[in-house]
């Protein structure tokens, strides 16, 4: 074998390779690694890989060239099992290059479309904040993101402020199973014969007005629907009610304590400590609470 290899046959490794410029340096290592082959097919494989990480990316064909140069002269010819395990052997190597490539590719494209998720979400918000529609101290930013649900006359209902407001079948569990009544696109002030109807109706509105949500799903008449989202004092946030006074016209009441304020709370204590006193009962306010009823407008 070695003096098979040793001879002309180093040069035809170097010319069947094509880019194996230092196979000849090699070639007694080669030849030295070959010698003693293990049958084992794990031992096989560290041969094969301490080949491939000297000789580099044209490491699988320089070796199969090899192989077949070796082998050329001597009496034995590799058969179909040979050569089939011989194949499997050296698929890793083969692969292990464009795998590590595709990887880092897709995690390249993963971190690209992450970022870019989260300048879609943050854009929105931006812009919200830079018109005060989160309030004087962004307070009502806390309700960006989440959303709430009610069920009223046979239909459920989702609120999500600054973003939308949906109504489904009861038990919908896909939005694609819900219709849009309309997008987010204003908060708009509490005025004129409204305000009037509401204040005798024993219903405070949020000092920063209503949500404006327009654009919905086309109605039977072809206008696309649109719902007001109202909100009251309240101790926790929570979707109260929704009705539709018009045709696909839809307003919601919301509860917050985002909507109270110091005025509107002093009332609510007031309203609290005379139903008391009606009732027999005792009402102590807590020391928190006598804090900020002292506290200036």
């Amino acid at each position: 074998k070695g003096q098979s290899a040793g001879g002309g046959g180093g040069g035809g490794v170097c010319d069947a390779a094509g880019a194996c410029g230092h196979a000849r340096e090699h070639e007694a290592a080669l030849l030295q690694l070959l010698e003693p082959l293990p049958e084992d097919g794990g031992a096989l494989r560290a041969v094969l890989r301490a080949l491939h990480a000297e000789l580099g990316a044209g490491a699988t064909s320089a070796l199969a060239q090899a192989a077949r140069e070796l082998l050329a002269e001597t009496e034995s010819p590799l058969d179909d099992a040979a050569v089939a395990a011989a194949l499997e052997l050296l698929e890793p190597f083969r692969h292990d290059e464009a795998e590590a490539a595709r990887a880092a590719h897709k995690a390249a494209v993963e971190a690209v479309q992450e970022a870019s998720e989260a300048e879609r979400q943050l854009a929105p918000k931006e812009a919200i904040a830079a018109s005060g529609g989160y309030g004087a101290g962004l307070e009502w930013r806390q309700l960006h993101g989440r959303c709430f649900e009610a069920e009223d006359r046979g239909f459920t209902y989702k609120a999500c402020p600054f973003q939308e407001m949906r109504q489904g079948s009861p038990g919908g569990r896909a939005s694609r199973q819900q219709t849009l009544l309309g997008n987010f696109t204003r908060w708009e002030p509490v005025s004129g014969e409204r305000a009037s109807q509401l204040a005798r109706a024993g219903r405070t509105p949020s000092e920063l007005g209503t949500m404006r949500f327009e654009g919905g799903a086309a109605c039977g008449g072809g206008a696309a629907r649109r719902a007001t989202l109202y909100f009251e004092c309240g101790e926790q946030d929570a979707l109260l009610e929704v009705t539709e006074p018009e045709t696909c016209v839809y307003e919601a009441w919301m509860s917050t304590p985002l909507a109270c304020s110091l005025a509107l709370l002093r009332e609510k204590v007031a309203t609290l400590e005379e139903a008391s006193a009606a009732a027999s009962l005792e009402f102590r306010p807590s020391d928190e609470l006598r804090a900020l009823l002292a506290a200036p407008e």
